[in-house]
């Protein structure tokens, strides 16, 4: 686990409780006139699941966890069965909190052994999930099948890369290159589209750029010429 890493568990931790503290709790006034007050109240679910994925195995779920309990829930925290342990520190932590117990829970195993009590159970009011799409979609069926239940799914991205006439080609390539092969392309944020200015030249020659052989589940980001009218 990168120190990067830690830093951005951190940084999503002090967001969360930074907008706690702008939004002065669960509870806004809101303006009315004269003979009336409006006021905004949040109230809590209740049971929140968060389910977390192998490649970031502190940052995302420490974000998820945290706007769960900050809003006022309980949390039942699945980390990627590659990655138990941890999610068992990040678990830990929490405790050393001072957390009252049964506040935040954790459990590890396959999503096979699970996933079914996970998104099936009546008594689980939410659910947070990082992943795949095709986890994540199966996921939302589940969980939704009996009746409306909260889902935030945060599934894989197709992000673009826009090389423009002024653009320095040797750092385009490296930053494409990069984007798109590093961390195994196992991040939702990899690179995955190349859009070239016409006036660039080919879009293979963004894409020529000399790097290591990528993981076998690693995609080459699709390349496009464009125009500015």
């Amino acid at each position: 686990m990168s120190g990067l890493e830690v830093s951005e568990a951190t940084d999503l931790l002090l967001y969360y409780c930074a907008q706690m503290e702008a939004q002065h709790g669960c509870e806004t006034p809101i303006s009315g006139g004269s003979r009336e007050q409006t006021r905004s109240v949040l109230r809590p679910y209740a049971v929140w699941v968060v389910i977390s994925p192998f490649n970031f195995p502190l940052a995302l779920p420490a974000g998820m966890i945290a706007g769960a309990l900050l809003g006022g829930n309980t949390v039942v925290f699945k980390p990627a069965s590659a990655t138990p342990t941890s999610g068992r520190r990040l678990h830990e932590i929490f405790h050393h909190a001072v957390l009252p117990v049964g506040v935040c829970n954790y459990l590890t195993g396959s999503g096979e052994a699970l996933g079914a009590e996970l998104t099936t159970n009546p008594g689980v009011d939410g659910l947070a999930f990082t992943g795949s799409k095709a986890a994540g979609m199966e996921i939302r069926s589940r969980f939704t099948r009996s009746f409306p239940r909260s889902c935030l799914l945060e599934m894989g991205g197709k992000n673009p890369a826009v090389v423009m006439p002024t653009a320095d080609l040797d750092a385009a390539a490296e930053g494409v290159m990069r984007s798109a092969f590093g961390l195994g392309s196992q991040k939702c944020s990899a690179c995955s589209r190349v859009y070239v200015h016409e006036q660039v030249g080919s879009p293979s020659s963004i894409c020529s750029w000399p790097r290591p052989a990528p993981s076998p589940s690693a995609i080459p980001p699709r390349a496009t010429h464009f125009s500015a009218r």
